[in-house]
């Protein structure tokens, strides 16, 4: 997913590198060793800036059906 995102979230390495700091591995770190909510993490992200909307909502319209653009269209209710 981390490739995936790269693209709208060209720092997503650092974020999470930094998750402590920054607040998304409180709100999107599970339990499990390297598991993430992902709807909690990408929320993180539009809230906190790394993605744009506008830049989900494209990925949205490109291919509704993927996973990813499943989670975006929930979260920005599209």
């Amino acid at each position: 997913m981390v490739d995936q995102l790269r693209p709208i979230w060209p720092n997503i390495e650092n974020d999470i590198n930094n998750g402590d700091k920054n607040g998304l591995r409180a709100r999107a770190k599970l339990r499990a060793h390297g598991k993430w909510n992902m709807t909690a993490a990408l929320e993180w992200a539009i809230e906190n800036r790394p993605i744009k909307k506008d830049k989900a909502a494209t990925i949205v319209a490109s291919d509704p059906t993927s996973e990813l653009s499943v989670l975006f269209a929930q979260i920005l209710n599209l």
